[in-house]
């Protein structure tokens, strides 16, 4: 994330500058604390059953899906459309 804000910032001349800087560290810890506690949910379920994998592939699509990989967002049902705004 850093190295593609460096470059965009290179290519594009644009001056990077975080504006509430307190509450992008306190983000930043919270994103990481997070990624840890999924880790450490997921990892058991890994140990014990292998073909887990295929469950957590399948989790992937309907992810897929609502952030508009797959298609455009545009060809979803309306009510999906804060969804998809809220992954995105």
């Amino acid at each position: 994330m850093i190295a593609a804000y460096f470059l965009a910032a290179l290519f594009f001349q644009v001056p990077l500058q975080i504006e509430q800087p307190i509450l992008f560290i306190f983000s930043i810890i919270l994103t990481i604390f997070s990624f840890i506690a999924f880790g450490l949910v997921l990892a058991p379920l890994f140990v014990i059953n292998p073909d887990i994998q295929r469950w957590q592939n399948g989790l992937e699509y309907p992810i897929f899906i609502l952030c508009g990989f797959l298609f455009p967002i545009a060809l979803l049902p309306q009510w999906t459309t804060p969804l998809s705004y809220a992954l995105a």
